[in-house]
């Protein structure tokens, strides 16, 4: 049966060479955190998952910043330093953004045409060649033609939006945590 994260099931890896005690009583520390279920039981809890206490951090009084690395998964990950939850965005499709498809026919939505003009640049390397280089590096010509057109459909990016009552995969995220 399917069940909300809990922070019981947050678990928090830091090794003693992941700690840094500054003398002006700062610390900061290099844990990684993984959350997650892979059969799909556990779900993501309205407003983020709760996160295990700060000791397990590194911390003894409070979390100042954190900075986390982002995988490449589509998801941005942000810790609630008030709420001492992690909280999952994505970004949401716009359905009323403008496309301009129209001005890259034959382009795939989402993916970036070239407007170059003719005989200037070398339309699949973007590469000057030979006399037009000579021509046009000093004065800038190409470089104020030549634009990237992002086109509208399923590239066009909306507003963040919080994930809702979904299942979380296992996923590890690296951290950077300051505080005392």
């Amino acid at each position: 049966m399917p069940r909300n994260l809990v922070a019981a099931d947050v678990a928090v890896t830091l090794l003693p060479e992941d700690m840094d005690y500054s003398p002006q009583a700062k610390t900061e520390s290099l844990p990684d955190i993984t959350f997650g279920a892979g059969d799909g039981s556990l779900l993501y809890p309205a407003l983020g998952i709760p996160m295990p206490d700060l000791s397990k951090f590194g911390m003894r009084k409070e979390i100042k910043r954190v900075r986390i690395e982002q995988p490449a998964n589509g998801f941005i990950y942000h810790f609630d330093r008030a709420n001492h939850k992690l909280r999952i965005f994505q970004v949401a499709a716009d359905p009323g953004a403008p496309s301009i498809a129209a001005a890259s026919a034959g382009t795939p939505a989402g993916s970036v045409a070239k407007a170059t003009p003719a005989g200037t640049v070398d339309a699949d390397t973007h590469a000057f060649t030979g006399a037009e280089l000579a021509e046009q590096a000093f004065t800038g010509q190409a470089l104020g033609e030549h634009t990237h057109v992002l086109t509208g459909g399923a590239g066009a990016a909306g507003p963040l939006v919080e994930l809702g009552n979904v299942a979380v995969p296992v996923t590890t995220l690296y951290l950077t945590v300051k505080g005392q």
